[in-house]
């Protein structure tokens, strides 16, 4: 499901990083701790990346 939230930036701290909201931070689940962003025309894309690994469990049945 594909989710959209627009979010304005009103925080930079001194050394010119984006402080996020508390809510929006609440509200991602990071599976690395990471972001994935992207500048499209004059929007800051930002969305959880994906993780790199996959994985296949198959239940024993006895």
């Amino acid at each position: 499901m594909h989710r959209e939230k627009k979010v304005y930036i009103s925080k930079v701290d001194g050394n010119g990083r984006i402080i996020l909201p508390d809510d929006l931070v609440r509200s991602i689940h990071i599976h690395s701790g990471l972001l994935n962003v992207r500048v499209e025309e004059r929007k800051l894309l930002v969305k959880e990346p994906e993780p790199d690994y996959h994985f296949n469990w198959k239940p024993d049945r006895k």
